[in-house]
């Protein structure tokens, strides 16, 4: 399973915008919704902020991996968002989180779901790559190291 097939490059955003949890959140949505529709956004979001409540996707390293099944997600769509600056999303480690890799998976998916939450989290285990996401300057060579490296952890 290789996550590049589900993240397309109108899904990238290296400057996206949001001061707090909800502001990224939002913004993640509104980028996977370019490659696929939500009829209601705003229901995405509140899914997405419930299954934070139970604990933070906020992993560490700089990385959060906010996920959720959800009835609106006609397969799995993953967003990837940079914000620069970095922002409290309460991560484990209780440092800013400056890249987001949001995963949206129809109820039925369950499948490959816990296999993107597995191969992001295997990321997240590894500094060097981390740092080369976070030093990527445009979504074309981001995608291309992305797709390099999940061809390599397949």
């Amino acid at each position: 399973m290789l996550l590049t097939e589900s993240l397309p490059i109108v899904s990238i955003d290296l400057n996206l915008k949001g001061k707090d949890k909800v502001q990224v959140l939002e913004s993640l949505v509104a980028l996977a919704g370019k490659a696929q529709t939500f009829e209601s956004p705003g229901e995405v979001v509140a899914a997405l902020l419930e299954r934070e409540s139970l604990s933070t996707t906020g992993i560490g390293n700089g990385l959060a991996v906010p996920h959720c099944k959800t009835p609106q997600a006609k397969q799995l769509v993953i967003a990837l968002g940079r914000v620069p600056q970095g922002i409290n999303f309460f991560a484990l480690d209780g440092h800013p989180v400056r890249l987001f890799f949001l995963l949206l998976a129809p109820q039925e998916a369950a499948n490959s779901h816990l296999k993107a939450l597995a191969k992001v989290a295997r990321f997240a285990k590894n500094p060097s790559i981390l740092q080369e996401l976070m030093d990527q300057p445009d979504p074309e060579r981001l995608l291309a190291f992305l797709k390099e490296q999940d061809t390599l952890m397949d």
